[in-house]
C-alpha cells in the first residue's frame, strides 16, 4: 500500500528536506536532514501506515477482506438493525448477505444485470433497485421477494427513505424522481430537465437533495416537489452527496466540464448522433448519449478529452468551494460526525482518502481493485467498503493494524558521505513501538549494489548509523502495536552526514582598471566642451577635469567567484607579483568576502597579477582541509601623470598664432586635455584626428590674433588611469 498526502487543489506534493548547517570553526560542517512536515514524508512508501495532515506517521485502521463477490462491481452496501450486511452487485444482478458472524451467501438474484442501490426499512425489509428495465424489489428478512415498484424507467440509480417511510427513487433516461408511499403507491415527485438523477439523500430538515447527470447540478426539493439548484458544479455528473451534522454537505462530481463541451460543440458545428446508454469500461460510470457525442466531437476536433473529478463542499449558508480536484474518478463519499468525510476513488488502483474538516486530504489505504465504489457505515464501529473491477467487500474498524512500515525516499547527499546519528520523536503509548533501519548506496534508486538493511535502531535520542559511506541513504521505520486501540505516532526523524571534503571551485579572478570608474561619473563627456565653455575660471567653479579628479584613482579592486561543493565556510588569501620578479608578496589574508581593495599609491608603476587562494580550513580539520588557487588577469599600476612638452609657436603672415605641443604617457593612453590662455577660462582641446587614443598625442591650439606682449598658456591633461599632467608655455608677441 502506498501513501500520498493530497493538499487542496494539488495531487502530489514533492517533499522538502530541511537542511540545517551547524557552523563550527573547529570541525567540518555536517548536514542535517529533518523530516517533520507532511510534505517531508510524501514521496516515501507506506505499508499499513498513513500520514496525518499534521505530518504524523501512524498505523492505519485495520482493513479486513470480507468477501470476493465474483462480480465485476459492488454498487451498494446497507446494514439492517441486526447487523446483517447486504451487498448489491453487477453485472449478474445479485445481492449478497454477510451475517453478523461473517457468513456470506447469495440473498437475491435479480433478472436484471445491475443492482445499483439498496435500502432497508424499519422492519428490516430490503429494497433493491435494478437496471436496465428498472424495478424496485422488496425482500423480507426471510427472503420472500416481491416487485415493490416498477416505473417503466430504464435505470433506477438510487433510492432513499424519508422520515415518514416514503421511498424516493432517482431514475434515468427520463430524469424523474418518484415517491413511493409506505403502501407501495408510486407517483412522479419531480420531472426535470436532466436525463438522469444519480443520487438521493435527505438533509436534517427533511428536504430531499439530488445530484444529476449531464448537467451536473445539485438540487434541493421542498416536500411538495418544488426544486431549486443549490450549485452548478460545472461537471457532467454528480453521483455522491453526503450531509454533515453541521448542515454542510459534500458532493462528488465527475466528467467533462461543460465549458469544454460547449467549445467542442462550437468547433464541430453542433454535431449530434444517436447513441445508447452504457457504462464506461474504464470507470464503471454511466456513459450517456450526450457524452458519446462529446467523445466523437473531441475526436473530430483533435482535442483531448478532459475527465476530472472534484469534491465540493457547500456550507450551511450555501457557499460552495472545491476542496479537492483530481484526475481520477471520485465514486463514493461518507461523512463523519466530526465534519470529516471519507472519499473512495478509482484509477489504476482504488484509493481511500479522508478529507479533514480543515480541508486536508489524506490517503488512508489503497486496495487491489480498481475502484472504491461504496463507503457505508455499519451499526457497530468502523465502516464497510465496496470495490469494482473486481467486486469485493472490506471492513474497516476502529482498531489499528498490528504492524506497518514507512520507507523514506532515497536521500541524496550529493557526494560520498559518512553518516552520523539518526534520531526521532513522537508519541509511543504503552504496548507500541517503532524501530529504524538504514541502507546506503551510490545509485539514485535502490538496487542490488546497495548495502543490506542495517540492524535495528531503537534509541530515539540517537544512534550511530552503521550503513557504509555512500552518496545516498534510505531509512525505514517499522511501527508496531500490541494494543489494537493504540498506535505509535512518529512526528520527526533526523539524521546527519558529512560529505567527503572536496576543494573549493574558484573562478574568474578579475582586477579592475581605474578607467572603469569613469562609467560611474555623473558627467556626460560629450557635454564637456559646453561645460568648460560656461566656466568663468573662478575658484568655486570646477572644470570637467576637476570633476574627474574627485574620483579615487588610487584604489584598486579585485573580485572573484568561488563556491564549495560541501558548502563549507571559505576564507581567502591574496598575494601579488610584479611581472619580471620572483616570488609572491602577501596583500591580505583570512578574508571572507569575495573581493579585496587596496591603495596602489605606494606601488611602483608596472604590470602585476594577483593570486587568490581559497581554503575551507575555517570549517574543516587541518588533515582534510582543501585549497584552490587562481591567478588574475595582468593589470597595470600607473600612478604617473602624462608629460606635456615640446611647445612651439607659429605666427602666420596675418598675425594669427598657433601653439603646438606634445602629450606623452609612459604606460596608458591620453584621455582628455584642456588649456587656459593667461587668465581666460579653460577650453577643451583635441588632437588633429579629434580622438585621444594613443600614449603620445600632438596637439595644436589656434589662438587667432592676440595682443602684443607677454603671454602664458597652461595645459592640463590626464590619462586613462586618471593621472593628471601639467605643462606651461610662456611666449612674447611682438
Amino acid at each position: 500500500m502506498k501513501i500520498i498526502i493530497i493538499q487542496r487543489r494539488m495531487m502530489r506534493v514533492i517533499p522538502v528536506l530541511l537542511f540545517l548547517f551547524s557552523i563550527s570553526l573547529q570541525a567540518a560542517l555536517p548536514k542535517v536532514v529533518v523530516f517533520n512536515l507532511p510534505e517531508d514524508f510524501t514521496s516515501g512508501d507506506c505499508e499499513q501506515t498513513a500520514i496525518s495532515a499534521e505530518g504524523i506517521v501512524t498505523l492505519i485502521p485495520e482493513i479486513t477482506p470480507k468477501m470476493k463477490t465474483g462480480e465485476a462491481y459492488v454498487w451498494d452496501i446497507v446494514a439492517d438493525s441486526r447487523g446483517t450486511i447486504y451487498v448489491g452487485t453487477g453485472n449478474d444482478g445479485k445481492v449478497f448477505r454477510i451475517t453478523a458472524k461473517g457468513d456470506t451467501s447469495v440473498f437475491f438474484d435479480a433478472d436484471e444485470l445491475e443492482v445499483y442501490t439498496l435500502a432497508v426499512d424499519k422492519a428490516d425489509n430490503l429494497y433493491a433497485a435494478t437496471a436496465p428495465n428498472g424495478k424496485v424489489y422488496r425482500i423480507t428478512p426471510q427472503g420472500q421477494v416481491s416487485i415493490y415498484f416498477e416505473p417503466n424507467e430504464t435505470y433506477i440509480w438510487d433510492i432513499a427513505f424519508d422520515a415518514q417511510a416514503n421511498l424516493f427513487a432517482a431514475t434515468g433516461d427520463s430524469g424523474r424522481i418518484y415517491k413511493i408511499t409506505a403502501a407501495g403507491k408510486g407517483s412522479i415527485f419531480y420531472d426535470g430537465t436532466p436525463t438522469h438523477f444519480r443520487v438521493l439523500t435527505f438533509a436534517d430538515d427533511g428536504k430531499l437533495l439530488a445530484g444529476s447527470a449531464e448537467n451536473g447540478y445539485i438540487y434541493q426539493f421542498d416536500t411538495d416537489g418544488t426544486a431549486r439548484v443549490l450549485y452548478d458544479t460545472g461537471y457532467r455528473e454528480v453521483h455522491a452527496v453526503e450531509v454533515c451534522r453541521d448542515g454542510s454537505l459534500y458532493a462528488a462530481a465527475y466528467g467533462t466540464r461543460k465549458a469544454l463541451v460547449q467549445a467542442i460543440k462550437k468547433k464541430t458545428n453542433g454535431h449530434k448522433k444517436q447513441a445508447v446508454v452504457k457504462k464506461s469500461e474504464d470507470t464503471g460510470l454511466l456513459e450517456l448519449p450526450a457524452i458519446q457525442v462529446i467523445a466523437d466531437a473531441v475526436s473530430a476536433a483533435n482535442g483531448p478529452r478532459l475527465e476530472r473529478s472534484s469534491v465540493i463542499k457547500i456550507n450551511k449558508y450555501g457557499a460552495a468551494e472545491s476542496v479537492w480536484d483530481l484526475n481520477e474518478a471520485v465514486f463514493s463519499l461518507m461523512a463523519e460526525p466530526t465534519g470529516d468525510v471519507w472519499v473512495g476513488t478509482g484509477g489504476a488502483a482504488g484509493g481511500l482518502y479522508e478529507i479533514t474538516s480543515d480541508g486536508q486530504n489524506i490517503q488512508i489505504t489503497e486496495v487491489r481493485e480498481s475502484q472504491v465504489t461504496v463507503l457505508k457505515r455499519g451499526i457497530d464501529a468502523g465502516f464497510w467498503l465496496g470495490t469494482a473491477n473486481l467486486g469485493a467487500v472490506y471492513q474497516l474498524t476502529d482498531a489499528y493494524e498490528l504492524s506497518g512500515v514507512y520507507t523514506s525516499p532515497e536521500i541524496d547527499a550529493q557526494q560520498i558521505s559518512t553518516f552520523g546519528e539518526i534520531s526521532w520523536s513522537g508519541s509511543f503509548p504503552k504496548k507500541t513501538s517503532v524501530q529504524f533501519f538504514t541502507r546506503s548506496g551510490n545509485t539514485e534508486t535502490v538496487n542490488d549494489t546497495w548495502s543490506e538493511w542495517s540492524h535495528s535502531y531503537t534509541r530515539s535520542a540517537g544512534e550511530r548509523i552503521t550503513s557504509r559511506p555512500a552518496r545516498f541513504l534510505q531509512w525505514k521505520a517499522v511501527l508496531q502495536t500490541k494494543a489494537p486501540a493504540a498506535t505509535p505516532e512518529l512526528d520527526m526523524v533526523r539524521f546527519s552526514y558529512l560529505q567527503q571534503n572536496l576543494p573549493p571551485k574558484l573562478e574568474r579572478v578579475q582586477v579592475n582598471d581605474p578607467e572603469e570608474q569613469l562609467f560611474d561619473l555623473d558627467v556626460n563627456f560629450e557635454e564637456m566642451a559646453a561645460a568648460s565653455a560656461k566656466m568663468n575660471g573662478a575658484a568655486a567653479e570646477l572644470s570637467p577635469v576637476d570633476l574627474i579628479r574627485k574620483k579615487d584613482r588610487l584604489t584598486r579592486t579585485c573580485r572573484w567567484s568561488c563556491t564549495d561543493p560541501n558548502q563549507d565556510l571559505l576564507v581567502y588569501d591574496v598575494a601579488y607579483q610584479r611581472l619580471g620578479e620572483n616570488g609572491w608578496r602577501q596583500l591580505d589574508i583570512n578574508i571572507h568576502q569575495q573581493y579585496v581593495r587596496w591603495n596602489s599609491e605606494k606601488w611602483p608603476d608596472g604590470d602585476y597579477r594577483l593570486r587568490v587562494t581559497a581554503s575551507d580550513g575555517a570549517s574543516t580539520p587541518e588533515a582534510i582541509t582543501r585549497k584552490t588557487e587562481k591567478i588574475s588577469n595582468v593589470f597595470t599600476i600607473d600612478n604617473a601623470g602624462p608629460l606635456v612638452s615640446d611647445f612651439k609657436l607659429k605666427k602666420d603672415a596675418a598675425g594669427k598664432v598657433t601653439i603646438f605641443f606634445r602629450i606623452q604617457d609612459e604606460r596608458t593612453v591620453i584621455f582628455f586635455a584642456e588649456y587656459a590662455l593667461d587668465s581666460d577660462p579653460w577650453q577643451v582641446v583635441y588632437p588633429p584626428d579629434t580622438i585621444f587614443d594613443n600614449r603620445t598625442e600632438t596637439v595644436e591650439i589656434s589662438l587667432g590674433k592676440i595682443t602684443t606682449g607677454e603671454h602664458s598658456i597652461v595645459v592640463r591633461t590626464f590619462d586613462r588611469y586618471l593621472n593628471l599632467g601639467f605643462g606651461k608655455f610662456q611666449f612674447h608677441i611682438k
